[in-house]
């Protein structure tokens, strides 16, 4: 074997990596198998002299048992290796959810299922819907737990006492659940829930025969669910594989794993409402339009909605300043020594100043949280049952929490459902984090939250502070990009160069529409990055170059691509013939008269600058425009979901699509498929079956 051969040099580096554990470990040596069986054919793919992962590769791995069981260990290992440089930067991260990606994706119920219950399952779920001595509440509960792909909790299954279902149109009927619904101070969660034939069956056969769904608790439906099992035999895991196992036979995995996740953006009452005019209550509609107002700060006092987030911590920290002295010394603990002499007194000078009570009992859970970490920390303490962390692990641990959560408790003077509402909206609005950074912040919350306070706040943390962002439907984006277009044919009427100055912020939307790009991304694109491949197939480039350029031209700072997967190009069709009518007139002006970037800046005198980008500002009301427009939360950002969720809908059903949701993720610039299925595919549409986004 060459010892220059990349491969060489793949399995000399990885020994060198010591802070690897033994699964880790295990499943390098079958990424170094596999690898060695590409480079013996040639098939080895190489970027800047370093391998290479795709998702080719990827697919190879997930036929191991191995990855597919540990997805998130080796979503980690693939990090480390992109870390230390052993492959390329570009690589694809491996998955934390092989199952919607794989080729061959089977779920856990082909690996669990067995035979001899299955049959007895599937029986039992015929003969029980057909038995009459079971009254049809126990029916519906009963199916709900155990015999459907539902997941749902007793509390939840006792909702539909509120009776809130709706036909939307021939088999596809929704049941609306809504928690804390008569109590309009808070927000009430809303969860839309896709009926089957046999849920909404049993559904309505109950309403007209008794007027009421489940007249007893959810204890005594539980208590029958349980004589029910143990009289059969069963469990409530063993049917659920079993459940799972049948649909899969029918279906397909991928199907199963949409049907089973609850992790995408859900389809809004709002977004029902445009589709089916006049089907849901307007009370309704008014119930999710408090929760989007309390999501954006109307219900909170001490902050009014123009406020950034730094003049909300400006406003924190100096109310902690005035009245905590404490806290300000307890920020000096960020201050970790950097030689290794000076640790030992660092921890004997913080473990003595924490051991003296606080006189403000607010101080009493912080206090034990950094304590906490202080122990995790100190080489001194020898204890088997404590996991290690590093000091720079501690101090990142240490200044989060300072920023996002200990400010905003002691500004609100509780711990209340408020305060975990306000600490959500500091993170989650930070346009400076990425998704990844914002999902480790709020893990820490929820840490420091259930593991230090009375107040258990997983459930509000995650489902409080929620506007779930809307998709834009084709026949109002069309209706919109000319309302657009015809406003600024008004703003530059008898100006020069009106005819294209007018069709910018149009041009704008419509390559948001088609190609999925950030915002961002598009605004520092170069004329040349946009090719014109035919009548109405185009490709743009996402690179460095016009980011370099845009913060050259507008003296902007910390412009870069957000990931090395960012760096990409996007082939896209348009078929609207008024939209690729002014695209193509305007490209082909711009390019006749020499312009540098796609999206050149007016000068405050009306002209076109040639060698200037627009600036930020200049298409910073679209977002609102676009908001009033639909009457949903539809920020620029909502095209961008927009294009992924019309793209897995148009090509779900091709049989060649087997790497389909890569593609969508290369498309969106993404390292990790996760990202695109958790934050932009707006799978209930699936459900909305011939249905033109």
């Amino acid at each position: 074997m060459n010892t220059n051969s990349p491969f060489k040099k793949f399995t000399q580096q990885i020994e060198k990596i010591k802070d690897l554990n033994i699964l880790e470990e295990k499943l390098l040596k079958i990424i170094e198998k596999e690898l060695k069986k590409l480079y013996k054919e040639n098939k080895l793919t190489l970027v800047n002299k370093k391998i290479y992962l795709d998702f080719k590769f990827i697919n190879i791995l997930s036929r191991s048992a191995e990855f597919t069981k540990n997805a998130y260990v080796a979503n980690n290992l693939f990090k480390k290796l992109k870390k230390y440089r052993i492959i390329s930067r570009k690589s694809i991260l491996y998955p934390k959810n092989i199952k919607f990606i794989s080729s061959n994706p089977l779920d856990r119920s082909f690996l669990l299922a067995d035979m001899r219950i299955y049959d007895k399952t599937i029986l039992l779920k015929s003969d029980f819907l057909r038995n009459k001595d079971i009254s049809l509440d126990l029916k519906l509960y009963f199916y709900l737990r155990i015999f459907s792909l539902y997941k749902l909790k007793p509390n939840e299954i006792m909702l539909f006492n509120n009776k809130l279902f709706f036909e939307l149109k021939e088999n596809c009927s929704i049941i609306i659940l809504i928690k804390n619904q008569q109590n309009q101070d808070l927000y009430r969660p809303i969860k839309i829930l896709f009926l089957d034939d046999i849920a909404k069956n049993l559904y309505l056969s109950l309403e007209n025969e008794q007027g009421f769904i489940f007249n007893k608790k959810s204890t005594y439906y539980e208590d029958e669910l349980l004589k029910f099992l143990g009289k059969n035999s069963l469990n409530i895991f063993n049917i659920k594989i079993c459940i799972e196992f049948e649909y899969q036979i029918n279906n397909s995995p991928m199907q199963l794993s949409i049907k089973k996740s609850n992790k995408f953006p859900k389809i809004t009452l709002k977004e029902i409402n445009y589709l089916y005019p006049n089907v849901i209550p307007k009370n309704l509609l008014s119930i999710e339009n408090k929760n989007e107002d309390i999501y954006f700060h109307k219900l909170c006092n001490n902050l009014n909605d123009e406020m950034e987030l730094e003049e909300v911590d400006a406003i924190i920290n100096n109310y902690v300043m005035l009245d905590f002295q404490r806290f300000e010394k307890l920020k000096k603990i960020l201050t970790i020594p950097k030689n290794k002499s000076k640790e030992e007194n660092y921890f004997l000078y913080w473990n003595k100043f924490l051991d003296k009570k606080p006189s403000n009992s607010l101080f009493l859970p912080i206090e034990s949280f950094l304590r906490y970490l202080l122990r995790k920390t100190d080489p001194s303490i020898k204890d088997r049952n404590i996991r290690k962390i590093k000091f720079t692990t501690m101090r990142d641990y240490m200044s989060i929490a300072f920023k996002y959560i200990f400010n905003t408790i002691l500004i609100q003077g509780e711990i209340s459902e408020k305060t975990v509402f306000m600490i959500n909206e500091k993170i989650t609005n930070n346009e400076k984090l990425t998704i990844k950074s914002i999902k480790k912040y709020k893990r820490l919350a929820n840490f420091f939250l259930i593991g230090f306070t009375e107040f258990n706040s997983l459930q509000k943390i995650n489902s409080v502070m929620e506007c779930r962002r809307s998709i834009v439907f084709e026949e109002e984006f069309n209706s919109f990009v000319k309302d657009i277009y015809q406003k600024d044919c008004n703003t530059y009427k008898f100006t020069l160069d009106m005819r294209n100055k007018s069709k910018i912020r149009s041009i704008f939307l419509i390559l948001l529409y088609y190609t999925g790009l950030r915002k961002t991304e598009l605004r520092t694109r170069l004329l040349k990055d946009l090719i014109q491949i035919n009548k109405n197939t185009f490709t743009i480039d996402v690179n460095i170059n016009g980011f370099k350029k845009t913060m050259k031209s507008t003296k902007e700072r910390k412009l870069t691509l957000k990931t090395n997967n960012t760096k990409r190009r996007v082939r896209f069709e348009i078929k609207n013939q008024f939209h690729l009518k002014i695209l193509t007139s305007y490209f082909e002006w711009l390019s006749k008269n020499n312009y540098k970037f796609l999206f050149p800046r007016i000068s405050n005198s009306g002209h076109l600058l040639k060698h200037h980008v627009m600036y930020d500002r200049y298409i910073n009301n679209l977002s609102k425009e676009l908001q009033l427009f639909t009457k949903r939360y539809t920020p620029l950002h909502s095209l961008r979901h927009t294009f992924a969720t019309n793209y897995f809908l148009k090509n779900f059903e091709n049989s060649d699509s087997q790497f389909l949701l890569f593609e969508l993720s290369n498309i969106l610039g993404h390292a990790d498929p996760t990202v695109t299925i958790e934050n932009y595919l707006h799978l209930d549409f699936m459900q909305l079956k011939n249905l033109t986004l």
